[in-house]
């Protein structure tokens, strides 16, 4: 499914860059852009063309590539910093301030110059991509295509915060990267970088996880704003607030004023994002009449490679959408060449699984995988079929027969269960532009610790510690493909008034010689703080030693899990650095305090039918 069967434009022309040049926004602001013109024999092209448009934070020139590419294709292209960049900051709300009219000033300004044809696209990867998505909701008349790649929709729900927990190295990461990046001063920016690269040495949380940052305490507050904006996150959880909202509105009341365009929305099984391109795909899938497309793969947030953490999934992984993919959605919607890209199905997604599970040259498992279409999602040949938790930690479809059965175990915040593996980037990667070694392996990964790691005090798999609780199946007789959304559905209790409860579903690959102990490869995770297991607008603490059904929806997926295979299900209370730690007291979010370890249980009996829900769809390969 990589290339389409129609034909789109090849990279034929010369490129002048125009680098520094200034847009102006209704206010007057100077908005610093690098303009790529298409050129022929040294002389840009008098033809009027489409524009294609790109907003950063991160500074333009790192997308020069992207310019040329792109412009070598017939189109002018526009990269712009936001004013964030140029140093206007304001903090009060979560979503940087003129981000929606900026984009529109420029798309319209762009639109009405003699070497524009009218007709503006945009394209845009994580916090780019946000940006679009604030300048649809403004409606620009010019904007008439996006691209827009794992970028979220309410950010206050996934990944600053999930089902009320704090994303805690996520954001730090983030806001120690921003600072650094955009600081002016060069000793400020030394220490900064150095903070960015060894976090351990100025922040106590890497050996005292139950402390959370406090103002004017860390180095974070050589860069003001950012240390707002990170404690902003930190302890802002209820939704309703107005830093969660842009002009008054949430996310989700923004994308229903969005503007009718052709939108292509791409993200990955492991991307920090999945979640919100599903809902945003059928949104607009609901109310739009132009077509609206959506691309799934095996990726976690940089879609590059045919690996995800420590896992390949083969050159059948392989799509370039960042290339051709991206051409021939332009060259469609724009420059009206048929090639064929909207005669695909509405949604194109990677069935991970199939795989010999040996190791590969560069140590990875692989998995194998294979592209499949639908309509909807989750597909309709899915059915959702509970797994149920037993008393003897196994994990099947048969209800529980237990009259009174359950299992506890103690969570301490001081000692919390590493994270391996997740929605979220490998940062350490060599290749990685901004890589950090500190951050915990991301995408998918066996699950054992890594004492390299500030927060891991081990090697051993993370089932081995008492505080993780796993229920499995026996080997598969059968190849089992799950393809769709996932929900756990738990009957749980505790000795605290406030508590978090974890889950992950794993794919158990069994002992062989590339792997004798096994490779247990992570593929969805969810955590819910109890007094948010009602949402996120209603905070209610829970009375010790009272029973609770909850659920967590996770992440889709999509994964056949083959013969002799086993399904498996953790659950536990932490997933740090990953999630910041509850201390188990009620007391106000992200601010320290007092910590008690708690005595969790989940109950699993015939009255208390703790299960796991899988989409379960009938496999694509034998």
């Amino acid at each position: 499914m990589g290339r389409a069967t129609g034909q789109s434009s090849s990279p034929e022309f010369e490129v002048i860059v125009e680098k520094d040049f200034v847009v102006p926004a209704r206010d007057g602001t100077e908005l610093a852009t690098d303009l790529f013109r298409p050129a022929v024999d040294g002389k840009v092209v008098d033809d009027p063309l489409p524009v294609l448009m790109c907003r950063t934070p991160y500074g333009k020139a790192r997308w020069f590539d992207e310019g040329m590419f792109l412009a070598r294709h017939g189109y002018v292209v526009a990269i712009q910093d936001w004013r964030q960049t140029q140093g206007d900051f304001d903090t009060k709300q979560f979503r940087p301030k003129h981000e929606a009219t900026d984009g529109y000033d420029a798309i319209e300004w762009f639109a009405a110059q003699p070497w524009c044809d009218g007709k503006v696209g945009m394209w845009g990867h994580s916090a780019m991509g946000q940006t679009i998505q604030g300048v649809l909701a403004v409606q620009p008349p010019s904007l008439a295509s996006a691209y827009i790649i794992d970028s979220g929709l309410n950010y206050g729900s996934y990944p600053a915060r999930m089902n009320g927990a704090f994303g805690l190295a996520f954001r730090l990461r983030h806001s120690l990267f921003m600072a650094q990046l955009l600081e002016r001063d060069p000793n400020t920016k030394r220490t900064l970088r150095d903070a960015y690269d060894h976090p351990e040495k100025y922040f106590s949380i890497f050996s005292r996880p139950h402390a959370p940052l406090t103002r004017g305490t860390t180095v974070l507050s050589l860069s003001p704003q950012y240390e707002d904006r990170y404690l902003r996150t930190a302890t802002t959880a209820d939704l309703d607030d107005p830093f969660w909202k842009d002009s008054g509105k949430s996310d989700e009341e923004l994308i229903l004023e969005w503007k009718d365009i052709p939108i292509c929305f791409l993200s990955g099984w492991y991307g920090n994002h999945l979640t919100a391109n599903v809902d945003k795909f059928r949104i607009l899938t609901e109310r739009a009449e132009g077509p609206t497309r959506l691309i799934v793969g095996h990726w976690e947030h940089n879609m590059l490679a045919t690996f995800a953490g420590g896992v390949d999934f083969g050159d059948n992984a392989t799509m370039d959408i960042f290339g051709d993919r991206r051409v021939e959605w332009f060259d469609q919607t724009l420059k009206g060449i048929d090639t064929g890209v909207l005669d695909r199905p509405t949604i194109e997604y990677f069935v991970m699984g199939g795989g010999d599970g040996k190791v590969n040259a560069d140590g990875r498992l692989n998995h194998g995988g294979h592209w499949v279409a639908a309509d909807s999602w989750p597909p309709a040949n899915v059915e959702a079929v509970p797994y149920y938790l037993h008393g003897d930690m196994t994990l099947r479809p048969s209800l529980p027969d237990e009259a009174d059965a359950s299992t506890t175990y103690t969570f301490d915040p001081r000692d919390p269960v590493p994270t391996v593996g997740g929605n979220f980037m490998e940062y350490s990667r060599p290749d990685f532009s901004s890589r950090v070694t500190w951050m915990a392996d991301g995408a998918a990964q066996d699950q054992r610790a890594n004492a390299s790691k500030p927060f891991c005090r081990d090697n051993l798999p993370l089932a081995t510690r008492e505080d993780v609780l796993v229920f499995q199946t026996e080997p598969l007789e059968e190849n089992v493909e799950v393809s769709g959304e996932l929900l756990a559905r738990l009957w749980v209790s505790s000795t605290a008034p406030d508590t978090d409860f974890t889950v992950k579903l794993i794919d158990v690959h069994p002992p062989s010689p590339s792997f004798p102990e096994g490779f247990a490869m992570n593929l969805q995770d969810a955590v819910v703080r109890m007094r948010y297991r009602n949402g996120r607008r209603k905070p209610e603490l829970i009375t010790p030693g009272e029973i609770y059904e909850i659920e967590l929806p996770f992440h889709s997926t999509s994964n056949l899990f083959v013969k002799g295979h086993r399904i498996r299900f953790d659950v536990s209370s932490s997933n740090f650095p990953r999630i910041d730690v509850n201390l188990n007291t009620g007391g106000p979010l992200g601010l320290p305090g007092p910590v008690h370890p708690a005595d969790n249980t989940i109950h699993h009996d015939k009255d208390h039918p703790s299960q796991v829900v899988l989409p379960v769809a009938k496999p694509t390969v034998s």
